[in-house]
């Protein structure tokens, strides 16, 4: 009898662990096999892409990017075009390391099988050439980020930066953030005060020599308070016994204001 209820319990253990041998079993096929069956829905996934806002930068070729990254699977078993495990940021992330020209990408879907992207283009606000020549000539954002080659007749229509960077300078900034600024702001001043100038040379000590159109030059520092060699420079151009400035345009060689409140004037 004892025996019996010895081969009855070994039984129902048995019975007990195969059971849950199969829970386990089908527990595990669900979570991985739902996951899969979703991913690979048609609903699910991304079979339009669509551009908006490029005008420059070409359609196809945002698209050919697009589209890779759309491509292939995840350890070979979630598909990659998967609406819901698509990686927008990555798409962004690509688009603008593979485009200087564009400022800005947003990636939306829409209803589950529709990937839109929408571009924003930088705007010209300079150039920068990499010689007096203007034969070596790159389009310039109003941030000083350098995003394209210029057109070779594009040289009377910005006002020229010159030197200071490697001669494919796409990619990069004419200067830091901060310094770019207070630049602008002197451009900007000079012509507030009629100055007519064109370009600016960039130098490798904080120095900067403006070209006017008349072919006088302001050098000038960054090591002063801009605002301060300003009003040098104000004072200067105003005082006609100087005689420095006549209908915007510069009658005298050079004015160097690099030196704080001495202001030297070479003339010819």
């Amino acid at each position: 009898m004892r025996h019996l209820r010895s081969a009855n319990l070994r039984k129902r253990r048995a019975q007990r662990l195969t059971l849950r041998t199969l829970l386990v079993f089908i527990v595990v096929v669900f979570i991985i096999g739902v996951p899969i069956f979703l991913s690979r829905l048609s609903t699910l996934r991304i079979n339009t892409i669509e551009i908006s806002g490029n005008t420059i930068v070409r359609e196809n070729d945002v698209r050919a990017l697009a589209e890779k990254e759309v491509s292939g699977s995840y350890m070979m078993v979630f598909p990659k075009s998967n609406s819901i495990i698509l990686s927008k940021k990555k798409i962004k992330e690509d688009i603008l390391a593979s485009f200087p020209r564009i400022l800005s990408v947003e990636t939306d879907v829409k209803k589950f099988t529709k990937l839109v992207i929408n571009i924003v283009e930088r705007e010209p606000s300079y150039l920068w050439c990499a010689s007096a020549l203007n034969n070596n000539c790159f389009l310039v954002d109003s941030e000083g980020f350098v995003f394209d080659e210029a057109p070779v007749f594009s040289g009377d229509l910005y006002f020229i930066f010159r030197e200071g960077l490697l001669e494919n300078p796409i990619g990069q900034y004419i200067l830091p953030e901060g310094k770019f600024k207070l630049v602008t702001t002197f451009l900007d001043k000079t012509k507030e005060l009629g100055l007519r100038a064109d370009s600016l040379v960039l130098k490798d000590t904080d120095e900067y020599i403006l070209e006017t159109k008349g072919g006088g030059k302001i050098v000038f520092s960054l090591e002063e308070d801009v605002n301060h060699t300003l009003s040098n420079l104000e004072s200067v151009l105003l005082d006609k016994d100087l005689g420095v400035y006549e209908n915007g345009e510069l009658i005298v060689k050079m004015i160097d204001l690099r030196y704080g409140n001495k202001v030297i004037i070479k003339r010819e």
